[in-house]
């Protein structure tokens, strides 16, 4: 009833809602849709949790692989810091967190194979960047150079990398251009990259059984394609940019939908404004209405005073000024050196196999497969899903159950345990306190409390000491320097 009553208000009875929700609400919205058959509504995921999902992917693809033992070892992160980045919580640090990675493993492979170049590429690089700050009009023409040259003297060592662990790295690279292709297309405005990238990363979704993204996101990218057919004038709205907000003039500066309005409401929600959620109707118009009005009125009020944060308008995007790019590339620096520490060389130069990076725990065959595979297979389950339940022939409903793949990745290829105590549950990586596995298993067979005091006197209660390990079982890294 409300939309169909914004569709009225403000675009008119005879033109069509674009309402763009957070996954949840978009697949209430899309079941809605389907049960009343209303065509008046144009139903699409926000970009802004697509990212949050593709970065949860990110996490899920590294998680145990080493990289953030390297970070953690490197005084970059703490260890609570990467939880949050890996479980796709953290939007900003978790995209800078990636870059980061992926700018390390990229000098590693830059130092492989510069010594078999003959043309210089830091000049050109150099003449880009300055093209890039100063917009200059042949700035296309370096970049075209320089991929050209890229293309000509770099891609042919890459396609004969034999090490496994850089096979890895060339992967999760590849896997973090999916998600910048992603965020650029957002930032820049263009509708069709955007939905190029969305169904490349989209294939990361069914690879790590993140299923409520692995169904809907094909819909979506099936009823955003038919309305360039179906519905032209709003295709050409959404090709012309309307699908991101622009807050400013600046270039690249464009806000995801979900996103402006997540800044939105966080600036309702300060200097008294709005307080959690009322079913009141009527209350709550009240609220939308003068909420903005008080929370400008606090806002010129605080930058009235001398000193308050009167910064210069920017001219470009922050990325290209200030600290962020010095930190970045310092970070990867540490990154790098950590990892060649951690490998006994670069991974691109040795004969590395498939391990952890900080444990030098192997990787079984099965697990190895699938770690290796991962794109290729997601891909093959995305076109199974589209051809079994999107064509017209198709006899399965896109809301039936779903299967998961399983692959193995770095944090699944050993099966943890998990030991319930009080109403938590914690997951052990590694059984070294045989102490308390005796207790519990005790708990569930008395027979063996007799036996317990036998079984203290003449066993080690664990194979490492305690000290050197954490709560999940895994061991300290040292920090010590020599």
């Amino acid at each position: 009833m409300l939309t169909q009553g914004i569709s009225a208000f403000v675009v008119g009875p005879e033109r069509r809602t674009l309402i763009t929700l957070d996954l949840d609400l978009y697949q209430r919205a899309l079941h809605i849709q389907q049960s009343v058959g209303n065509t008046n509504w144009i139903l699409r995921s926000g970009i802004l949790h697509i990212a949050f999902a593709a970065l949860h992917a990110l996490g899920k693809t590294i998680d145990a692989s080493g990289l953030d033992t390297c970070a953690i070892d490197s005084g970059i992160y703490t260890s609570a810091a990467l939880s949050g980045i890996y479980g796709g919580k953290a939007y900003k640090r978790g995209v800078e967190y990636h870059l980061t990675n992926s700018l390390a493993i990229m000098m590693m492979k830059y130092e492989t194979i510069s010594s078999n170049l003959l043309e210089p590429l830091s000049a050109q690089c150099c003449a880009f960047k300055e093209a890039v700050h100063e917009r200059t009009a042949d700035m296309v023409k370096i970049y075209d150079d320089i991929q050209s040259w890229y293309l000509r003297n770099i891609h042919v060592f890459e396609e004969k990398e034999s090490s496994e662990l850089a096979q890895f790295f060339s992967q999760y690279i590849d896997q973090v251009d999916s998600l910048l292709c992603l965020i650029t297309a957002g930032r820049s405005g263009n509708w069709e990259g955007y939905l190029a990238a969305l169904e490349n990363v989209t294939k990361y979704f069914f690879a790590h059984d993140l299923l409520n993204y692995a169904r809907l996101m094909p819909v979506h990218l099936a009823q955003m394609n038919t309305l360039e057919h179906e519905d032209p004038q709003t295709w050409d709205a959404l090709k012309s940019g309307d699908f991101v907000v622009a807050k400013s003039e600046v270039p690249f500066t464009q806000l995801f939908t979900d996103q402006a309005l997540e800044q939105a409401i966080k600036g309702l929600k300060r200097h008294g404004g709005i307080v959690g959620l009322s079913q009141d109707d009527a209350a709550l118009k009240r609220l939308v209405t003068i909420t903005p009005h008080l929370s400008r009125i606090v806002k010129d009020y605080l930058t009235s005073f001398p000193g308050a944060s009167n910064t210069s308008e920017r001219s470009e995007h922050y990325r290209l000024s200030g600290d962020v790019a010095v930190r970045t590339l310092t970070n990867a620096l540490k990154i790098q050196k950590s990892i060649v520490t951690h490998c006994g060389g670069n991974p691109f130069e040795s004969e590395i196999p498939l391990k952890n990076i900080a444990s030098s725990a192997l990787i079984p065959e099965n697990a190895k497969a699938d770690i290796l595979s991962l794109a290729d297979k997601g891909q093959k389950r995305f076109d199974e899903f589209v051809h079994e339940r999107l064509l017209l022939t198709s006899k399965v409903s896109v809301w039936d159950s779903m299967t998961k793949l399983k692959l193995k990745t770095f944090s699944k290829w050993m099966e943890k345990t998990k030991v319930h105590i009080g109403d938590k549950v914690i997951k052990l990586c590694e059984e070294r306190e045989r102490l308390s596995r005796f207790l519990i298993i005790q708990g569930s067979r008395p027979e063996l409390v007799p036996k317990l005091e036998e079984t203290i006197g003449e066993d080690e209660m664990a194979i490492v000491p305690c000290s050197l390990c954490s709560t999940n079982g895994n061991l300290y890294i040292h920090h010590y320097t020599y």
